[in-house]
């Protein structure tokens, strides 16, 4: 008996040891930054001077009974607001400090490179290899803030067509030129379009050539500059994002991690030769020149045949508006959201498994992209940025966040633990954000702290 009752002791220990791991375990959490809240000298030359995309903010409006709209930004803690500028470093300091206190380590910048604009009023600052567009909030604010070491950075290449959607007026929908539909500029913005009807031929956006104002189709010698500038610029910073990779010849490395939000448009290019994959050598060969290794993220994979062509090594989603059909118009509930969110993870982490590629979840603190629309138009599903907002408030979201540690919790336990991805830090247009606002306070950013801890 006494035997018995000292190993059940001793089991009894071992459980709340592992158990007391667990709970502990500090998980890799990141949050997209959408850096569109300063002045940029290309969008004031569009939109009038000295304009910030604030403007669509703020002169949102509810689109039908119970809308919240609009959503503002709180003026503290220091940092936060629409009166100060995130490509000043002192102001982007206090962003940092804010996240990281509260359990994100990292921020997933969206990342835009061009060639010289199509857009009729742009001045042209790119060029004809092209050049960065509206990145000061990432090299004059980010990289250049006192406490910058004390958080990751990683890029996401947003290489859509850039269209003005700010905002978006009814007949013209969606952000996304499909890779089939071929520029003519001789004729019409989009050769194949069948109608000058826009509802007559809803799969492609309206031909209006002044809404395209820089080109998401590029060429080879672009985008060898862009891998060229990416390398050097990015990859080489201590405090870059970097992830276990396998390499070509077996061993495994802490690779610098970028991420294509389209790659079927360098694909449909067919960038570098009849084969887009040498555009993507050509990447890892430029980290390599810069004494660094690529880690190559997708997001969506809505290319499968890419995965194995590009040697792609890890998959993600934009967010839960990516991977979550909602049937319910204008509003779907936010309880109903998370458990069609989680099971999205759980469906994509098996089938990309099975292919060899790790896929990092991604989850939205909630959505409505209703500001990116114009105001005195009707509202209707007519494709991004009309459709079903869901909405959330602090005690909704931390559910969500609990959902995704319970999750993190059981996937991390069966091996090498992926980055948790906040949809979003600031996307205030599509309003998923986690920094404060007038009714949250925050209340949203600290939920990510209390769930997941102060820092990794």
């Amino acid at each position: 008996h006494k035997w018995l009752v000292k190993n059940m002791a001793k089991s009894m220990l071992l459980l709340l040891l592992v158990s007391t791991a667990v709970q502990s375990k500090k998980f890799d959490v990141g949050a997209i930054y959408y850096g569109a809240w300063h002045v940029d000298p290309q969008m004031s030359a569009v939109h009038g001077p000295n304009w910030t995309e604030w403007e669509v903010v703020k002169n949102a409006q509810p689109r039908y009974p119970g809308h919240l709209q609009p959503n503002l930004p709180m003026y503290s803690p220091p940092g936060f607001g629409m009166n100060v500028s995130e490509t000043d470093p002192t102001v982007m300091a206090a962003k940092i400090d804010a996240a990281v206190s509260n359990g994100i380590s990292w921020f997933l910048f969206d990342w835009y490179w061009y060639a010289a604009p199509t857009g009729p009023y742009m001045p042209d600052m790119q060029g004809k290899t092209g050049g960065v567009f509206m990145g000061d909030a990432l090299e004059k604010g980010f990289m250049k803030a006192e406490n910058s070491n004390k958080m990751q950075f990683a890029l996401m290449w947003a290489n859509q067509d850039w269209v003005d959607i700010h905002p978006a007026k009814r007949g013209w929908h969606g952000t996304y030129r499909s890779p089939s539909l071929k520029l003519d500029k001789e004729t019409t913005l989009f050769a194949n379009r069948t109608s000058v009807n826009p509802f007559d031929n809803v799969s492609a956006p309206l031909g209006v050539q002044e809404l395209l104002l820089f080109d998401g189709f590029m060429s080879c010698d672009v985008y060898k500059a862009a891998f060229d500038y990416i390398a050097k610029t990015y990859f080489t910073q201590p405090n870059y994002k970097r992830l276990p990779t396998k390499l070509a010849n077996g061993s495994t490395a802490s690779c610098c991690m970028f991420s294509f939000y389209q790659a079927e448009i360098v694909a449909a290019q067919q960038a570098c030769g009849s084969d887009s994959a040498a555009a993507i050598q050509y990447f890892r060969q430029a980290a390599e020149r810069n004494g660094q290794c690529l880690h190559l993220n997708l997001m969506g994979g809505r290319q499968p045949s890419l995965l194995s062509s590009w040697n792609v090594e890890s998959v993600s989603d934009y967010g839960w508006m990516k991977t979550v059909k909602v049937d319910s118009f204008p509003e779907a509930a936010y309880e109903d959201i998370i458990p069609l969110g989680v099971q999205a993870w759980k469906t994509k982490t098996s089938a990309f498994a099975a292919q060899n590629i790790t896929y990092i979840p991604s989850i939205s603190v909630q959505w409505d992209s209703s500001p990116r629309t114009l105001v005195h138009d009707p509202f209707g599903q007519w494709g991004y940025p009309w459709g079903a907002a869901w909405r959330s408030n602090a005690s909704q979201w931390k559910s969500a966040l609990q959902a995704g540690h319970e999750y993190m919790t059981d996937r991390c336990s069966q091996g090498w633990c992926p980055p948790l991805l906040i949809n979003a830090w600031n996307e205030w247009s599509e309003s998923s954000y986690l920094e404060p606002d007038e009714r949250e306070g925050m209340a949203k950013l600290e939920a990510v702290g209390a769930v997941f801890g102060t820092t990794i």
